[in-house]
């Protein structure tokens, strides 16, 4: 078998990034910013989940936003454990180091599934939505609740198993340090463990880079589509006040208004949703780019202390993306606010 983390120990001469920076790099983004952030992370999903909840899931949006605040809110709460345990393997005692940093390690499989969850949520939201410009009258017929959730369902599951397939190479071992004769857990390889991590990267690699291609896509055709709505209604408000006998096809029932207005609030909430959702990921991608482009660009390699540095940074802006949706939905959504209010404020 092979341990893990004896050979990360190993500091490389060719490293652009010193050990000195990657230390306080890693005791701010992991020591003192998650707890914050991950319990914040917790309390506003549970907000989110509440609202949602009240809200109704006759709609498909709503419904797909409820999933994505349950598995930003597991993600958060995994999270809080992962500060503990960073915690103790930064800054407690060094014998319970090595132990913090496999069960750290072990740990880090469960936020990572929701994290996917995550993010194939805000894809099947972005897709839905650009149904809904493409053709707005079927777009509740042909992507019902029913079937998003499904499909949410399917994708989630798909990546639970490629994930403890992936995760089943790894064996924990207890070992005796002669030096201090303190027993450690220490996480190692099974001999055959190329194989596995290759499965497993491969999916992981073929669902963050066609998420990330289509969210993005999916957010110019949004922000296209608003652009058009705006000036569409602008030069109707210009006809209106210029005719004084408004012509039929400017004249608009209040039902139509309504949900011209309700489906412009949504595209823009998955806008911002899917804005941010691509910022927050982009060091992530980055992360996976340079790890195959570049051979030395890993955990164990000339460029190691690199790769954590992007690593680290990646995280931190992951635990951000799961925080700041609860802003996004209170800024652009009315009924989403509304029932906010209702619910925090209540008297």
């Amino acid at each position: 078998m092979v341990d893990l983390l004896t050979p990360t120990l190993n500091c490389s001469r060719t490293d652009i990034t010193s050990q000195a920076t990657l230390w306080m790099t890693s005791v701010v983004l992991r020591v003192y910013i998650p707890p914050v952030l991950s319990a914040f992370s917790l309390g506003s999903n549970i907000v989110n989940i509440l609202v949602f909840s009240r809200m109704g899931l006759k709609d498909g949006a709503t419904a797909t936003f409820l999933v994505l605040s349950i598995s930003d809110g597991a993600t958060g709460c995994f999270n809080i454990l992962y500060s503990i345990l960073t915690t103790i393997r930064y800054l407690g005692p060094i014998h319970l180091r090595r132990t913090a940093y496999t069960i750290f390690m072990l740990i880090m499989v469960p936020p990572y599934i929701f994290h996917m969850t995550s993010t194939l949520c805000t894809v099947v939201i972005a897709i839905v939505r650009c149904c809904s410009v493409a053709m707005p009258f079927r777009v509740k017929s042909v992507f019902t609740v029913r079937r998003q959730l499904l499909t949410i369902m399917i994708l989630a599951a798909s990546t639970t198993v490629i994930t403890c397939y992936g995760i089943s190479c790894y064996r924990v071992i207890q070992v005796l340090d002669p030096q201090t004769n303190i027993t450690h857990l220490v996480l190692t390889l099974t001999p055959d463990f190329a194989r596995q991590i290759q499965v497993f990267d491969m999916y992981r690699f073929v669902v963050i880079y066609s998420s990330f291609i289509i969210v993005n896509i999916c957010l110019v055709i949004l922000i296209v589509a608003l652009k058009r709505s705006s000036n569409f209604r602008t030069k109707a408000a210009g006809t209106v006040e210029t005719d004084k006998k408004p012509t039929f096809n400017v004249q608009e029932s209040c039902a139509t208004i309504k949900f011209k207005l309700k489906e412009k609030q949504v595209v823009r909430t998955v806008v911002l949703v899917s804005l941010v959702f691509t910022i927050c990921n982009l060091p992530y991608v980055v992360l996976l780019i340079l790890r195959q482009t570049l051979p030395e660009f890993k955990i164990v390699g000339c460029l190691s202390r690199s790769f954590d540095m992007l690593a680290i940074s990646s995280e931190a802006a992951t635990s951000v993306n799961v925080c700041v949706n609860i802003f996004i939905y209170y800024y652009s959504h009315a009924n989403y606010r509304n029932v906010f209010k209702r619910l925090v404020f209540r008297k």
